[in-house]
C-alpha cells in the first residue's frame, strides 16, 4: 500500500528545506509558538519551495498542549490508578480552562490559510498531546467552525488520548457535553488526517512487556519485539476501520498514522 514520510512538528523552514532534500514526501512546519504574522510568513516560504516540486504542506495553528503542562509524573500515575471517568473530572478541572484558551481562532485561521497557500490545517480543537488513555473529548463547535472557515482538511494531534466513540464514553462512565464529540464523530465533521503516535507507542510496549514477562528467560530479542509491533499493528486496524479508511488505498478520508520524527 502506498505510504509517505512526513515530516511531523517541523521547527524551521531550514528543518523543511533539509527534508524536502532527504526525499519526505509531505512536510509541515509548527510556528504554533510565533506570533500570527511570523507562522504566516515562515509556513508561506515553505509553501512556495514545496508546491514547486508537488509536495503537500500541513501547518499548525493554535496550541495543543502536552498532558505534562498540567500535570506532574507523580500526579499522572494518581490519576492514572482512578476510573477513567473520574480522571476526566480531574482534567476537565486543571485542563479545560486552558486547553479552551489555546484552540485555534476560526477568524484567524481563514486569514491564515489564505495568506500561506497550505494544504492542511493542524489546528487546536481541544486534544492534548502525550494522553495515556483515549477519554478525553474534542470540541465539535470548534471543528465545524474552522472547516467552515476554511474549506481545508483538518489535522488532529493529540489524537491518542481522545475517546474513539459514543459507545466508549458509556462504557467507561465519561458525560460528554453538548459541544463535544468523538474522535468518530470527529471524522465526520472535518478531520482528514488523524495523529496517534503515542497509542501506537503503547500498544507496541505493552505487546513486548507481555510477551517478556510470559518468558523472562528468552534470549531472542525478536520473539519480545515482535509481538509488540504485532500489537502496534492491530491498532492502527482498529483506528483504519473506524475512521473509514481500512481497505482503501487512495483517497482516504482519513489516516490513522503514528507520527514520523525527524531529528535536525
Amino acid at each position: 500500500m502506498p505510504v509517505v514520510l512526513h515530516l511531523d512538528h517541523g521547527t524551521s523552514f531550514l528543518q523543511n528545506v533539509q527534508c524536502l532534500h532527504a526525499g519526505f514526501t509531505s512536510l509541515m512546519y509548527d510556528g504554533s509558538a510565533e506570533p500570527l504574522d511570523k507562522n504566516i510568513e515562515i509556513s508561506a516560504k515553505i509553501c512556495e519551495i514545496a508546491h514547486a516540486v508537488g509536495l503537500p504542506v500541513e501547518a499548525e495553528l493554535g496550541k495543543i498542549p502536552k498532558i505534562e503542562d498540567y500535570v506532574s509524573a507523580e500526579e499522572a500515575d494518581d490519576l492514572r490508578s482512578r476510573p477513567e471517568s473520574e480522571q476526566v473530572e480531574i482534567l476537565r478541572e486543571k485542563a479545560g480552562p486552558s486547553v479552551e484558551e489555546l484552540m485555534a481562532d476560526p477568524n484567524q485561521a481563514q486569514r491564515f490559510v489564505q495568506g500561506t497557500g497550505i494544504d492542511s490545517l493542524a489546528a487546536a480543537v481541544g486534544s492534548i498531546h502525550g494522553m495515556w488513555a483515549d477519554s478525553w473529548p474534542l470540541r465539535r463547535d470548534r471543528i465545524e467552525e474552522l472547516r467552515k472557515a476554511t474549506n481545508l482538511p483538518l489535522v488532529c494531534h493529540g489524537s491518542s488520548g481522545v475517546i474513539r466513540t459514543r459507545a466508549d464514553a458509556q462504557e467507561k462512565g465519561i458525560e460528554l457535553m453538548p459541544n463535544e464529540c468523538t474522535l468518530e464523530e470527529a471524522v465526520q465533521i472535518g478531520i482528514c488526517k488523524v495523529n496517534v503516535a503515542t497509542a501506537v507507542s503503547m500498544a507496541f510496549l505493552k505487546g513486548a512487556w507481555d510477551a517478556w514477562q510470559e518468558r523472562l528467560t528468552e534470549k531472542d530479542l525478536r520473539k519480545i519485539l515482535l509481538p509488540g509491533l504485532q500489537s502496534a499493528k492491530e491498532l492502527v486496524r482498529g483506528y483504519m476501520r473506524l475512521f473509514g479508511c481500512s481497505g482503501r488505498v487512495a483517497g482516504a478520508s482519513a489516516v490513522a498514522a503514528s507520527e514520523v520524527k525527524h531529528a535536525e
